[in-house]
């Protein structure tokens, strides 16, 4: 992909053929909100619109939902506390048992307002 700058997904932004031979897929790492572009309003539906055109497809490589919040709150927690006190990366089962055994709370109208706010910005991707 290229671009002249990063926000920019009109005309001068277009795919190019991979040169290599027997390439299945080519595509770039985009994170949501990166470089003033998110799938929310207002750039999303630009973005959308240059998927279409550019016939990309995304594939998306992140919590969603519920396990999304719980995640980010535990996180949270840990800045806070401290990684010894709420591991943020484990690497042994005994770790994987006490974040799983730690209680998470969430404010419930917040949680449901982003939640639909994820399934309105990412279907309109679609």
């Amino acid at each position: 992909v290229r671009s002249r700058t990063p926000r920019s997904f009109g005309e001068k932004t277009r795919v190019r053929r991979c040169k290599k031979r027997n390439a299945r897929a080519r595509g770039f790492k985009w994170f949501d909100g990166q470089a003033g572009v998110g799938v929310g309003a207002p750039t999303g539906a630009a973005f959308a619109k240059w998927l279409r055109r550019a016939r990309a497809r995304i594939v998306v490589l992140e919590r969603q939902g519920l396990a999304k919040h719980v995640s980010d709150r535990l996180k949270h927690r840990s800045s806070l506390e401290g990684v010894r006190s709420v591991p943020t990366h484990c690497r042994d089962d005994s770790c994987v048992e006490r974040v799983n055994s730690m209680k998470v709370t969430l404010d419930a109208p917040r949680l449901a307002r982003d939640l639909d706010g994820n399934v309105t910005a990412f279907g309109e991707l679609l």
